[in-house]
């Protein structure tokens, strides 16, 4: 089972891996662009 604390670990790396700014990556995430985040568009990822 994977712990609280390893799922924000992987998600530290993808963010810091893959994109320059917690914008850049908030952006990724926000397909409909509406400056928020609901499940659906982070389920997709």
């Amino acid at each position: 089972m994977t712990t609280k604390k390893a799922v924000v670990s992987k998600i530290q790396i993808l963010f810091t891996s893959h994109f320059e700014t917690p914008e850049c990556a908030f952006n990724f995430f926000d397909k409909d662009g509406n400056g928020t985040l609901n499940k659906k568009e982070i389920v997709k990822f």
